[in-house]
């Protein structure tokens, strides 16, 4: 079983660096007033966001 996942993670981290890529570019488009705005996610901003990352 844990060959497995580890199978699983092998497989789903290009995916992962392709989709880190997006966001770190998208974020790099926003102020510094926009990445703390506090818009009610789960980390309360972008930046919080970021840092969980």
């Amino acid at each position: 079983m844990a060959q497995m996942a580890a199978g699983w993670r092998l497989m789903r981290r290009p995916w992962l660096v392709w989709m880190n890529e997006r966001v770190y570019e998208a974020c790099a488009r926003l102020t510094d007033d926009q990445r703390k705005r506090n818009v009610g996610a789960f980390f309360q901003f972008v930046h919080g966001t970021l840092n969980h990352i």
